[in-house]
């Protein structure tokens, strides 16, 4: 049976990748800094579910958990840090 969660994973990946981006073309745009730490943000969950979709996909035997976990963790800091040190 086909299993789902390597390519939602995937989907996951290419989601946060376009939100990356398209934060960073707002920062073009508009220079407010609050956009490149959601950028940064997003490009760490990005790495973060390129890693859960590796282990989804090859079920490796000791996995990518620990590096999923700090990938999330980092992401979340980043856009935490941006929210409480630029102003809106």
């Amino acid at each position: 049976m086909f299993e789902w969660s390597g390519t939602i994973y995937l989907l996951c990946f290419a989601a946060s990748v376009a939100s990356a981006i398209s934060l960073a073309h707002a920062y073009a745009r508009e220079k407010m800094r609050i956009w490149v730490w959601s950028a940064i943000g997003f490009a760490v969950l990005a790495i973060g579910n390129f890693f859960a979709a590796a282990d989804a996909l090859f079920e490796l035997k000791d996995g990518f958990f620990f590096y999923e976990a700090v990938a999330t963790l980092l992401a979340v800091t980043a856009v935490i840090c941006g929210l409480v040190w630029e102003e809106a």
